[in-house]
């Protein structure tokens, strides 16, 4: 006769090693990152969306990407109301191995215009003209936008990536930079008309070691751990191509999850600034209805 007496002790180790070994399959992957950056984008008053699609121009494919998130800012609240709308279009990813970004010094010259790297809606045409129709646009201050922007808080930027430890057909960041690249794409261009101008972010949203290289004259390279980077990206596709030299610019924000809650602050604090310094501007143009003064009875 057998004895069955350690057979559910038995079956109960066996399930918790089922769980046990999922959970740990999970924790490597970047879905506990995305839920994470979802959350905490949340809890800073953005509307988010998850694994939303886009369409692929190279492959007129759809495909997703994580995170979509929106948000607002009030620049006139009297008639007509008007304001600024962001969407910061995020990759999440987990890596057990580092990343590195090889970056060289940035120098921005006192004529400097930011237009090409901040994707903006269609019917934006550049940050100096704001407005749907000529008689209703308004200038946005140059040299106010440059103290503002987060693209100018950088004195390096990284102009390449590797991920030296792993193998060349693994490599995550060149899926993660080309995935928020064509979202942003589609988003900008597809986004229905609107008064609101609306900003489109790239972002990427690391769980895990990041580190950022700097290469001497005599190719001695120096590493620095790093929770937040600055890449350029260009890239060429059919809309933006009027000669063979004129690619698209972007600056993509690459974050380390436990930074997210900062970088939000910085975001915040720049698209403030913005939206105060167009409201004197809006005022001004349109002035919108005001009250005015009652006449005194005095002297009549």
């Amino acid at each position: 006769m057998t004895d069955n007496t350690d057979a559910p002790k038995e079956r109960g180790q066996h399930k918790q090693s089922i769980e046990q070994n999922l959970i740990d399959e999970l924790e490597k992957t970047g879905f506990p990152t995305e839920i994470v950056a979802g959350s905490i984008m949340a809890s800073k008053g953005y509307g988010v969306v998850h694994s939303p699609a886009y369409r692929d121009h190279d492959e007129d494919k759809s495909r997703e990407f994580d995170l979509r998130a929106f948000k607002t800012w009030d620049v006139v609240n009297e008639t007509p109301k008007w304001g600024l709308s962001l969407y910061l279009v995020a990759e999440c990813k987990k890596s057990e191995t580092p990343w590195v970004f090889f970056t060289t010094p940035e120098y921005h010259l006192p004529y400097d215009w930011l237009g090409d790297p901040i994707p903006l809606h269609t019917n934006v045409k550049s940050l100096n003209q704001i407005g749907a129709i000529p008689e209703d646009a308004v200038a946005l201050d140059r040299e106010r936008l440059m103290q503002v922007h987060h693209y100018r808080r950088m004195d390096r930027m990284a102009r390449t990536y590797a991920e030296p430890l792993i193998k060349k057909g693994n490599q995550q960041i060149f899926t993660a930079v080309m995935s928020c690249t064509k979202a942003v794409i589609f988003l900008e261009s597809e986004k229905a008309d609107s008064r609101y101008p609306a900003f489109f972010y790239p972002v990427i949203v690391l769980s895990g070691q990041m580190f950022e290289a700097m290469v001497a004259p005599d190719k001695a390279i120096t590493l620095e751990p790093s929770h937040y980077i600055q890449l350029s990206h260009r890239y060429l596709y059919d809309a933006s191509r009027r000669s063979i030299f004129e690619d698209q610019a972007f600056i993509i924000d690459v974050v380390q999850e436990d930074f997210l809650p900062t970088y939000l602050e910085i975001i915040e604090s720049e698209m403030t600034a913005i939206a105060e310094s167009l409201r004197t501007t809006v005022l001004k143009k349109w002035r919108p209805f005001q009250l005015t003064s009652p006449v005194s009875d005095a002297g009549q």
